[in-house]
């Protein structure tokens, strides 16, 4: 895979039973960047902040919240 500074790659870990599912994700450069500066604010990575909001908008989902 060709490495663009515009895209974020983002690895789903999952239990042993499931299998590591990896997914790319076209973000735009500002919003990348704005990513980035809050990764490093909180000391994680930008693939921890979009697994982070993917579970939580998953897990308002469930409780019919969106």
């Amino acid at each position: 895979m060709l490495h663009m500074p515009e895209y974020a790659q983002v690895c789903f870990k999952h239990t042993k039973e499931v299998s590591v599912e990896i997914q790319t994700v076209r973000l735009d450069k500002e919003t990348l960047v704005a990513l980035r500066k809050i990764a490093e604010k909180q000391e994680r990575t930008v693939g921890w902040l979009i697994r982070k909001a993917v579970e939580d908008f998953v897990a308002r989902d469930k409780g019919g919240k969106h």
